[in-house]
């Protein structure tokens, strides 16, 4: 396939994306979801596919980046242990700009924290091969899901209720449409220059 076919396909591509929730408005949920599953599946082909480390923890990080990035977001203003206590009454609003400004801290925090656990844990599980390895992996989420879900201070079992989206309901829908969008699409450009060096090659 020649250059230009390729650029007027990609261009093609990138215009029904971005077409995408105004065609379908009712299905925005969904294909901001589809994101999400993008992202997760190439990620997890990083060590299930390409190294054939057949993990079962993955979701042990994106879970720690998700509290991470909530205890960010709502810790910059309040209270975490008041914010989460099934006693309070008080009725918290949060500004456009402490969200937002909550929210790009927290996505930062939360890759930052989940790049530390990995690291962590990594020297514990890469220890294991085979079928120990996906055990070991596996345990990992258990423990962390049973660690959070007894700890108070971030709402125990019962989670955290995210601050509400300064917006319409639809403009929400529309702002993590197109950041998962631009997330998955950072994160394929990586893969595929990572895989074209020698450290790919070695993966």
């Amino acid at each position: 396939m020649s250059g230009p076919v390729r650029l007027a396909l990609a261009a093609l591509a990138l215009a029904l994306i971005a077409a995408g929730p105004f065609l379908a408005p009712a299905f925005v949920t969904q294909l901001a979801f589809l994101w999400v599953m993008i992202i997760l599946s190439l990620t997890w082909d990083l060590l299930g596919g390409q190294m054939g480390y057949n993990s079962l923890g993955n979701i042990f990080f994106f879970g720690a980046g998700m509290y991470t990035c909530a205890v960010m977001q709502i810790g910059l203003y309040y209270d975490v242990g008041m914010y989460t206590s099934g006693a309070r009454t008080t009725d918290i609003v949060f500004t456009t700009a402490q969200y937002f400004t909550g929210f790009a801290i927290g996505v930062v925090a939360a890759g930052i924290m989940a790049a530390i656990l990995a690291v962590v844990t990594s020297w514990v599980v890469f220890g294991l091969r085979g079928p120990y390895f996906a055990i070991g992996t596996l345990g990992v989420a258990v423990a962390g899901a049973e660690l959070v879900a007894s700890w108070q201070w971030v709402g125990a079992a019962s989670g955290i209720s995210m601050p509400v989206f300064p917006g319409a309901p639809q403009t929400q829908k529309l702002f993590f449409y197109f950041l998962l969008f631009a997330l998955a699409f950072v994160v394929l450009l990586f893969l595929r220059w990572l895989y074209s060096t020698n450290f790919g090659m070695a993966i």
